[in-house]
């Protein structure tokens, strides 16, 4: 439901059965008991800090800590497996000869490469895969925002506050890329590496872009553009509450366009740069398609996730109905859909090209215990959800959607740590200790500061002028 915004000067909400507070007309039954929130909070984010503390210390000074899981031992790829495959099944050039020595130039002799995950590789492999899979909820988060403004949505007036909040957790995002950025680039991207550039012909070519300096530009311009257009969006809404003027949404709406351009082009650049440079020979054309589609998942399964939790404690359970869920439910199938269709081009591009520097992102991730995770991704992140998402009790039916929101936010992460970790751990998936400190710990502090900023104004947009419709809203 679309419609152009006529302005209205009144202080009454709604007809929602809700009691207005006396002053600036705030409804206090959607306000978030700040006192009683405070400390959990703050307790999440020390929790989360002293997790990642540990883990952090614990590999400074005990080096086999974030090896292999937690202190196992280095394993070499076998050469032998990867000849006794046909050239086409072992990424066999254009003429059909041997891939082996492509892959063993692609490595440049790297023991790390080849599969020998010492333990500074592994641990910030770890690290980044937990980075970045908090980092694309929110990227999805400020996406979902941007759409609603861009299409004049009306139906999800009632709900847009709760990813709006999660919008001004990106400078705490850019504090947690400092690690990385100061202390694992050299293990974890291979071109970094100057003797290695010196001898490998596809570096050379990929070194005006693919270097320090012009990574840490980069980097800092799309922390940037994150950072000031989420606070724009924010700031925008939350101003609404106070003023009720109509103008803060006409400005949102006008400035949609602009902004989903630039969206599209720095998250793509983002991908590229954080996720596809880790194998610096290999490329697809659509891999910042494919991230953007993984994102905007993580972002609605936690969309409904945090609602359900909200509902589960007395919060939203008018204002939020069957029928916001039912769309919640519908985005999340296409999305899903939309996944796997990119997915599905992306390996079947690459399939039928047969190129070696491609094919050999593909044979990492199909030899050793991988193997069973990209069927796992296959069957989970594929079929299991396309076949019964598709009902419309299901999507209706608040329990089945939280669990298959939960189950598809699980997919997603397993889609990035696919991603990441074969660069490391080459033949095994290899899970230990130090690796849940890091995400636990990362996750602890990431929901921590959100429950920090949902409790800083009401969680729905009180004053928006397209509320009424929101809360009356049915589907056809």
């Amino acid at each position: 439901m679309n419609a152009d915004i006529k302005e209205e000067k009144t202080e009454k909400g709604p007809e929602h059965g809700l009691e207005l507070e006396s002053k600036a007309g705030k409804r206090a039954a959607y306000y978030l008991d700040a006192k009683k929130l405070q400390k959990p909070a703050l307790a999440l984010i020390i929790l989360g800090l002293l997790l990642l503390s540990t883990a952090f210390l614990g590999f400074f000074f005990d080096e086999s800590w974030g090896s292999r899981g937690g202190g196992g031992h280095a394993i070499m790829l076998p050469s032998a497996e990867l000849n006794s495959q046909s050239p086409a099944d072992a990424g066999a050039g254009a003429n059909g000869e041997d891939a082996l020595p492509v892959y063993q130039a692609a490595s440049s002799s790297s023991q790390a490469e080849m599969g020998m995950a010492d333990s500074k590789s592994k641990f910030f492999a770890v690290y980044l895969f937990s980075y970045v899979f908090f980092m694309s909820l929110t990227i999805g988060c400020l996406f979902f925002v941007i759409l609603q403004h861009l299409t004049r949505s009306q139906w999800s007036a009632a709900l847009r506050r709760i990813p709006e909040s999660f919008l001004p957790v990106f400078p705490f995002l850019a504090l947690l890329s400092l690690p990385i950025l100061f202390f694992g680039m050299s293990s974890l991207y291979h071109w970094t590496d100057a003797a290695a550039v010196e001898t490998d012909v596809l570096l050379q070519a990929k070194a005006p872009y693919l270097n320090n300096t012009f990574f840490y530009l980069r980097f800092a311009l799309y922390m940037l553009f994150f950072i000031l257009i989420s606070r724009f969006y924010y700031k925008k809404s939350v101003a609404q509450d106070t003023d009720g003027s109509h103008k803060h949404t006409r400005i949102m709406q006008k400035a949609s366009p602009l902004a989903t351009l630039f969206f599209a082009l720095i998250t793509t650049f983002f991908s590229l740069d954080m996720l596809m440079s880790l194998d610096p020979h290999w490329y697809s054309t659509i891999f910042g398609v494919y991230f953007f589609a993984g994102s905007m998942l993580g972002a609605l399964s936690l969309i409904i996730l945090v609602l359900l939790v909200l509902r589960v404690f007395g919060w939203l359970k008018q204002e939020v109905n069957k029928e916001h869920y039912h769309d919640l439910g519908k985005l999340l199938f296409t999305f899903n859909l939309f996944w796997s269709y990119i997915a599905f081009s992306q390996y079947m591009l690459i399939w039928y090209a047969n190129i070696p520097e491609t094919t050999l992102f593909f044979i990492k991730r199909l030899n050793g215990s991988w193997k069973e995770i990209s069927i796992l991704l296959l069957v989970g992140h594929v079929f299991i959800p396309i076949l019964i998402l598709v009902s419309r009790n299901v999507k209706r039916n608040l329990g089945s959607l939280g669990f298959f929101a939960f189950w598809i936010m699980l997919m997603h992460a397993l889609d990035l740590y696919w991603i990441i970790m074969p660069n490391t751990d080459v033949l095994d998936v290899n899970i230990g200790f130090s690796d849940m400190l890091v995400f636990f710990g990362m996750a602890a502090m990431f929901f921590g500061v959100y429950i920090l900023i949902l409790c800083r104004h009401a969680i729905m947009p009180i004053k928006d002028p397209y509320l009424k419709n929101s809360l009356d809203f049915e589907n056809a």
